[in-house]
Parts: C-alpha cells; sequence; structure tokens
C-alpha cells in the first residue's frame, strides 16, 4: 500500500498541531515531536490538481478547498481517500473513493 498525500497536508497538520500547542492541548515538545514524526511519514507527495477543477469541486460538494484537493487527488489517482472527516468522508463515498477499515 502506498500513502500519498496532497502538498498542503504538512500546512494543514501542523497548524492543527500548532493550534495544539498554543491552547495547551499539546505541550511544546508533544508538538514538536509530532511534527518531526509527520515529516518522517513514508508520503509519496501528489501535485496541486488545478485551481478550477479544485474549486468546483468544492462548490459541487460542499467541501473546503483544501478537502476538494485531497478528493481530486484520489480521484485522478483512482486511490482509494482515508479521512477523519465527515463531509469529505461524505463526498469520498459518493464518488466510490472511500476507504474504509477491515474488520476482522
Amino acid at each position: 500500500m502506498e500513502l500519498i498525500t496532497a502538498p498542503h497536508c504538512f500546512l494543514e497538520v501542523g497548524t492543527g498541531l500548532l493550534r495544539a500547542v498554543r491552547r495547551s492541548r499539546l505541550s511544546e515538545e508533544m508538538g514538536r515531536e509530532a511534527w518531526v514524526t509527520l515529516g518522517a511519514l513514508p508520503l509519496s507527495v501528489e501535485p496541486f490538481p488545478g485551481r478550477d477543477r479544485v474549486f468546483n469541486l468544492a462548490v459541487a460538494e460542499q467541501l473546503s478547498l483544501y478537502d476538494a484537493a485531497y478528493l481530486a487527488i484520489a480521484s485522478d489517482l483512482g486511490a482509494l481517500l482515508a479521512t477523519a472527516d465527515r463531509a469529505l468522508a461524505s463526498a469520498a463515498m459518493r464518488q466510490g473513493l472511500l476507504w474504509r477499515r477491515q474488520r476482522n
């Protein structure tokens, strides 16, 4: 299995980590450790799929531009999308691109 992401993934996750540190939900040390761990993950970064396509997909699926970019990349690659975001998961499900964990 290959793990693929969008170029903005690191900024989006990093912003969440920074917000958690600033709100004292994570210590600065834990935030830095998570940031380093994120950078060490074996992720393949795909190029941005195109402004018009992402904007149109965001409007059609009622997603943020960030999430529409993830969905566009999955669609372009014929890949399944794993997410904990409800709106993004619903859009991926409608397009037949939602990854579901198999239970034993």
